[in-house]
């Protein structure tokens, strides 16, 4: 009698398996990306004009970046998000630009640095750095605590901006869980090209930062 029963329980097992693996394939997946030195290849202050103040040509003499070297960095980034936005149209994801550059700086750069339409982005900003990013979305979303679900990937080059995140995640988050990319941070005064590192500068520049995030945001990554 064993012997009967023994394909039978297998086959629940397998089908509750498979149900289970399901669920979390189609969790809600909500992607953070930080903007200064991960989405974009420079840093620019978050409390002036950058469309005035001129600190992109600024950061271009002291690195000895180029015009081409930018655009070559922006076409890369534009399509890269243009991937994030055909996969949230696809309701496979929500993106989000997190900041703490202003709001108004970071549309423009879209606009005129990027090149892509700023109103299909999302962007959060605080500048004073009240809030963890973490927490940013969560009142962006209007979820209390025990409503947040799904999985959240935060994108940052900056390791206090990941430890805060994380810190809140284990105090208010029991369903969602929070996964991390770190991009690297070019060290202080590094030329755009490096001798030793090559080019660091910037997400787009480092493979293994955008295959991390690929994975990190992989459908069947059920971690």
């Amino acid at each position: 009698m064993p012997s009967l029963e023994f394909p039978f329980v297998a086959m629940a097992c397998v089908v509750a398996l498979v149900a289970w693996l399901v669920r979390r394939s189609r969790r809600p997946l909500y992607v953070m990306l930080d903007w200064d030195l991960t989405c974009d290849c420079m840093s620019t202050p978050g409390d002036e004009d950058v469309e005035t103040n001129g600190a992109r040509s600024k950061f271009k003499i002291k690195t000895g970046m180029s015009d081409a070297e930018e655009t070559v960095y922006m076409s890369k980034l534009r399509v890269f998000l243009s991937n994030l936005l055909r996969c949230q149209d696809d309701d496979k994801l929500r993106v989000f630009i997190v900041t703490r550059n202003s709001a108004a700086n970071v549309r423009w750069m879209l606009e005129h640095v990027v090149r892509v339409r700023a109103s299909d982005f999302v962007v959060l900003s605080d500048p004073q750095s009240k809030q963890n990013k973490a927490a940013m979305l969560q009142q962006y979303l209007a979820f209390a605590d025990k409503d947040m679900d799904g999985v959240v990937v935060l994108t940052d080059d900056s390791s206090s901006e990941h430890e805060r995140a994380t810190a809140y995640a284990s105090q208010h988050w029991v369903r969602a869980q929070l996964r991390r990319v770190r991009v690297r941070r070019p060290r202080k005064g590094a030329p755009y090209r490096d001798e030793v590192d090559g080019l660091v500068y910037g997400m787009m520049n480092q493979e293994s930062a955008l295959d991390a995030f690929w994975w990190a945001t992989y459908k069947w990554n059920i971690a």
